[in-house]
């Protein structure tokens, strides 16, 4: 629903589309174009994902968000049945759930009651039939999928070492006998730093793990074989590297040249800065201008390094980015939940969907400072709103744009439209200070302009076409109001972004199923 609280917004939006038209005709060569665009990669329809952490789930500790406040705190079980939460959810259906993290290697799953009160020898969390129900009766509910990470830590271990899968087994099992929508499954969480999970051998290597692998993927197979096995999972740095270099486990390279045949899909996880929040940890923090794109594009440096490792030994093989946001140990406070973070993640998701990766997994759907939702509040961050655009105006098969002197801090990601034939055209104004703008060369006149805006780079507001987005009081979210112009002048205030949508002619890639 839109916000009636729109009135200074629009006047705002009319000013800044005036500067920028002013600004921007000297710029009026800058075009872009998609008639003849072919189709360069076709994403999953759940490729906007998210996550819940296995600690939120079971109540253990999650990342602080006491003002200036470093480590964890202990959280309450998560919570899935709240109505604000479903509906807010359900705008971002369909989609895969996750719920994994460095606690799911810690996790005992206990399906009678046994160990309520106490994990067992070698885990330090318990997942519940009751948290386990509620997790996937809120997937079934909304059609979402869940990614479950399967513990490789130091519990379900024989006297030998070797991964025992009877723990496993009885999850399975009971997911299997109910028929929850169990989509995806990974073995541990970040094997290359599976060393710092307490208890853990520091000697674990890659053929160890290989050979638990293996052990994993013959019980999926036998009890939950529509489930695909992702992985490794392995921690990038934004420079590209496991890490930063320090190999606290088997790393990616290692585990593929034995064991890749085992995934049915090839997964990394990266953020693009480390959070103040980190008591120790490497990594550069968040950089003075956010929009800089040398930070945005971070991500491609670990991408390409799973890339050339995914063609090297599982050739054709799917990628799937499993985790990741703005700033890892739960995001950076005074960033991650505001309007300049929302361009790392557009950035992210027009430029891996581009390279045909099939799902991007956020770090989370409500938790921490890199939330989609403020979990105490239930209230939409600027990224949720992102991603609800997303969701709504974005199809599954990415166009290449043909592009003309455009601005070096203007990017440009399409697709062909979900629905009611035609193109979306997504459009990034990195540039903090100026207005930009190009031309919209061929295809139909008549256009639906999405504009998002805010009010500061800090705000936490989103106005849409100058109207403030909002849910309503119980988190539903209406129709996206667009403005529809004939202009072929795509006028870009600055530090906004901007969902075109063209319909009716669409270029011969987009034509047919």
């Amino acid at each position: 629903l839109l916000s009636s609280r729109g009135t200074w917004g629009l006047v705002a939006m009319v000013a800044l589309t005036a500067v920028s038209m002013s600004q921007s005709r000297a710029g009026a060569a800058a075009s872009v174009s998609l008639s003849r665009s072919p189709v360069v990669a076709t994403v999953s329809p759940r490729y906007l994902s998210f996550a819940v952490d296995m600690d939120q789930v079971v109540g253990g500790s999650f990342w602080s968000q006491a003002p200036g406040a470093t480590g964890k705190a202990p959280v309450a079980p998560y919570d899935f049945g709240r109505e604000r939460l479903m509906n807010l959810t359900r705008a971002l259906s369909p989609a895969y759930l996750r719920i994994s993290g460095t606690a799911a290697d810690e996790t005992y799953f206990d399906l009678q009651g046994l160990a309520a009160s106490h994990a067992p020898s070698g885990y330090s969390r318990v997942l519940t039939s009751t948290e386990w129900d509620a997790a996937n009766q809120f997937a079934r509910r909304l059609g979402l999928e869940i990614f479950l990470g399967i513990n490789a830590g130091p519990g379900p271990r024989n006297a030998d070492g070797s991964w025992n899968p009877d723990n496993a087994a009885q999850l399975l099992e009971y997911t299997a006998r109910l028929r929850y929508p169990l989509g995806a499954l990974e073995f541990g969480n970040e094997p290359n730093l599976i060393s710092e999970v307490p208890g853990m051998s520091a000697g674990y290597s890659a053929a160890d793990y290989a050979r638990d692998l293996a052990r994993f993927r013959e019980l999926q197979m036998t009890l939950v074989p529509q489930a695909v096995v992702v992985g490794p999972g392995s921690f990038y740095d934004s420079g590209g590297a496991e890490y930063f270099g320090v190999p606290l486990g088997p790393l990616a390279s290692q585990i593929l040249a034995l064991g890749a045949n085992d995934y049915g899909a090839l997964s990394w996880h990266a953020y693009a800065a480390r959070s103040t929040r980190c008591a120790t940890g490497a990594g550069e923090p968040v950089p003075p201008e956010p929009l800089d794109p040398s930070f945005l594009d971070g991500i491609l440096n670990s991408y390409e390094n799973l890339r050339r490792l995914r063609d090297a030994y599982a050739p054709g093989r799917p990628l799937w980015y499993g985790e990741g946001a703005t700033a890892y140990c739960g995001g950076q406070q005074g960033y991650s939940d505001r309007w300049e973070a929302t361009f790392w993640y557009l950035n992210a998701l027009g430029a891996l969907a581009r390279r045909d990766v099939k799902v991007f997994v956020r770090q989370t759907l409500s938790g921490s400072d890199y939330g989609l939702i403020t979990d105490s509040t239930m209230q939409p961050n600027p990224d949720y709103w992102a991603a609800v655009m997303w969701r709504r105006l974005m199809g599954v098969r990415m166009l290449r744009p043909s592009t003309l002197g455009l601005p070096g801090r203007v990017r440009v990601f399409a697709s062909c439209s979900p629905r009611g034939g035609g193109t979306t055209l997504l459009a990034l104004n990195l540039d903090p200070h100026s207005a930009h703008g190009f031309t919209l060369r061929g295809g139909p006149r008549r256009r639906e302009i999405y504009l998002a805006t805010s009010t500061s780079l800090t705000g936490t507001r989103v106005l849409l076409n100058g109207r403030v987005l909002e849910s309503n009081t119980q988190g539903q979210v209406g129709r996206l109001r667009s403005r529809v112009t004939s202009s072929r002048f795509i006028a870009l205030p600055a530090a906004s972004y901007a969902f075109i949508v063209s319909r009716g002619s669409s270029p011969p890639a987009c034509r047919g199923r």
